[in-house]
């Protein structure tokens, strides 16, 4: 029986996940959030391209430009403005960037929110933040058996240190044959108990 928690900062995206899973059998729980790194629940700024069909008005000072047809604004999604910014380079002109208010949580108040004492996997696609979330997991309170993140977007520096503590510190291998996008993704399999 497949138990998952489901987490999306974005309200659209959100009601898009929650309805891609209707009827599926699992025990799914959802969460309309980002997680944050370190203690800082609360409200985040969320940072996504201005879709001139937006589902809901942004609170940006650019309010009056638009992307007309742009319909991946949430895949760069970010609360890193400079990653968004760096994602819609190949749109004529600076992209208008939208400012979207969303409830953050950090990692403790999530898992205590769930009652998970366990993990069997945790899958991070945070746009810019993959390994800056993975690096204040807290391993002390719970270590996942699988770890599968996107690595694209941290600096090769972030990646090594990563690297070596999932590696040398937590008993972690990278996951042998594993078929996903290599040059963006990373996947590590805890062998040490």
């Amino acid at each position: 029986w497949l138990r998952a928690t489901l987490v999306e900062p974005m309200r659209h995206s959100f009601e898009q996940l929650v309805g891609n899973y209707v009827g599926v059998a699992a025990q799914l729980a959802y969460v309309n959030a980002a997680v944050v790194v370190g203690n800082t629940s609360g409200m985040q700024t969320f940072y996504e391209p201005r879709r001139c069909d937006a589902p809901y008005h942004d609170a940006g000072e650019d309010s009056e430009r638009c992307i007309v047809g742009f319909e991946t604004s949430t895949l760069v999604a970010s609360t890193k403005q400079s990653f968004v910014r760096r994602h819609t380079e190949w749109l004529e002109g600076p992209p208008p960037i939208a400012k979207r208010a969303v409830v953050g949580v950090d990692w403790i108040s999530l898992l205590k929110s769930q009652g998970a004492v366990s993990l069997g996997m945790l899958v991070v696609d945070a746009e810019g933040m993959d390994c800056d979330l993975i690096a204040n997991f807290p391993f002390d309170i719970t270590i996942p058996e699988v770890i599968l993140f996107e690595q694209a977007h941290c600096d090769s520096e972030q990646r090594q240190h990563l690297h070596n503590f999932l590696t040398d510190i937590l008993g972690y291998i990278e996951a042998p044959g594993f078929v996903g996008h290599l040059e963006y993704d990373a996947c590590y399999i805890r062998v040490a108990s």
